[in-house]
Parts: C-alpha cells; structure tokens; sequence
C-alpha cells in the first residue's frame, strides 16, 4: 500500500485496494457459509431463558449493574480503549518522525505478525497463571513497548520502532482475549453474559472518539513522545484495576 500511494497517490491506491476487495469479497458471501447453529450455538435473542445451556442460573441485569465488578472491568475496557488504536496510528507516526511511508507500513505489519503469536501466548498464559497475573504480566510487556517507542522516536530508529510496534500489538490483544478472560474470571459464570455485553456497549462508545483524542495530543505537545506517555500512564491505571477487580469478583459479593 505505502508503495503504491507513493507511486500513484491515495486516490489509485485505494481503487486497487476497491477492487481486490471486490473480487475477493464477493465470491465469499456467495459460497462461504456460517449460521450460528454451525457453531452449536442459538441465534441472539433466540430465547428469554434465566438459566443458561448448561443449567446455571443467570444474574439479574439489576444485579451486575449495581456491582463493583461491572463498573471495574467497563472503567477498565474504557481506558484500555486508546492505547488499542496505536496500531492505526503508526503510519502517521512514522510520517511525523520523519521515517519512510514503508516505515510506517511494516510497523503495521509488525504488529499484525506479533498478534498471530500473541493471542495464543496470552491464552496458554491465562490458563496457566489465571487472567489478572496473565494481565498483569502482559500489561508490562505493553508499558516495555511504550518504552521503546519514546525511545526509538528520539533516536530515529526505524528498525527499533518496527520492532517495538510488533510488541506493542499486545494491547490490541489485551482488548480481544485478555480481557475476555478476565471478565469471564471477574464476573463468573452467572454474570458474564449479561456484564460483559454491557461493557461493550459502554467501552466502543469511548473507543469511537480514541483516535481524535490521541491526535489532539499529538499535536498540542508536538509529538507522539506525549501520546506514548499518556499510553504509559493509562496502562499503569489498568494495571490498578486489574489488581482492585481480583478482590471484587461477582461470585464473591
């Protein structure tokens, strides 16, 4: 994409981009097929029932709403909103810097390669160690990486920067699975149904004004060092949630 913009500006490079994705798209929702009793699972909405397949019962709405641990996994997925968009940013970063476009577009590709190693890690390490160690431990790895950043940006180091946006695809996966796993420990097997798709509701609303948010940063402290700060101190804020919601599990209260 960087090389084809350079050499035929926006407008050529996102006709070819329309294209492939006609020909690739239109064949699939043709022939590909998935229902979601392919899954084993019921449409949404299928049935108002109070007990789940597996015959437990389910939380009021009442109930997860007025508890500690709904509003501390939403605060939580709310912050983690704007740190999750670094990947989108990268290309406009790099052109900030002053790096290449192609700079730019393997810091993308790099954070794409890492995520196909890093769900899984992230998983296996859940199952391992339980979802708030897990996420506490990668949350570090991402504040490493905001590091790194700040790091190459005053050094000007293309290949640091690469390297540091692959590592850094750990929040974006901390947004999927992780915190998938530690709703799933935070609300327990009554609540998380309800809870966790009220968290979402509330948590994308933010999320849809991250990127003005960031870029506002960016340009009233004249570079992106200020964003990977205030990255930095967001996660360190997620790390306090993730340490307060272990002691407020639904199940517990």
């Amino acid at each position: 994409m960087s090389t084809w913009i350079a050499s035929m500006g926006w407008q050529g490079a996102l006709n070819i981009l329309a294209i492939i994705a006609l020909v690739v798209g239109i064949p699939c929702s043709f022939f590909i097929k998935f229902t979601p009793e392919l899954a084993g699972a019921k449409p949404f909405g299928h049935k108002e029932q109070e007990e789940d397949e597996a015959g437990v019962q389910q939380a009021s709405t009442k109930a997860v709403l007025h508890s500690a641990a709904f509003w501390i996994v939403t605060l939580l997925m709310c912050v983690l909103q704007f740190p999750s968009v670094a990947n989108q940013m990268f290309p406009t970063y790099a052109a900030a810097v002053g790096f290449k476009a192609t700079v730019g577009g393997f810091m993308v590709t790099a954070a794409m390669i890492f995520d196909i190693f890093l769900n899984p890690l992230f998983g296996s390490s859940a199952d391992k160690f339980g979802a708030e160690k897990a996420s506490l431990g990668w949350m570090t790895v991402g504040l490493v990486s905001l590091i790194l950043l700040v790091v190459a940006t005053n050094a000007k180091a293309a290949g640091l920067a690469i390297f540091a946006a692959g590592l850094n695809d750990i929040i974006y996966v901390f947004l999927g699975t992780g915190i998938t796993a530690l709703a799933q420990a935070t609300f327990g097997p009554r609540a998380f149904a309800k809870g966790f798709s009220m968290v979402g509701t509330v948590s994308f609303v933010v999320g849809a004004f991250a990127m003005p948010v960031n870029n506002m940063i960016a340009e009233k402290f004249g570079g992106f060092n200020a964003v990977f700060i205030f990255f930095g101190i967001l996660m360190v804020v997620s790390m306090i949630l993730v340490m307060i919601g272990s002691k407020e599990h639904f199940e517990e209260k």
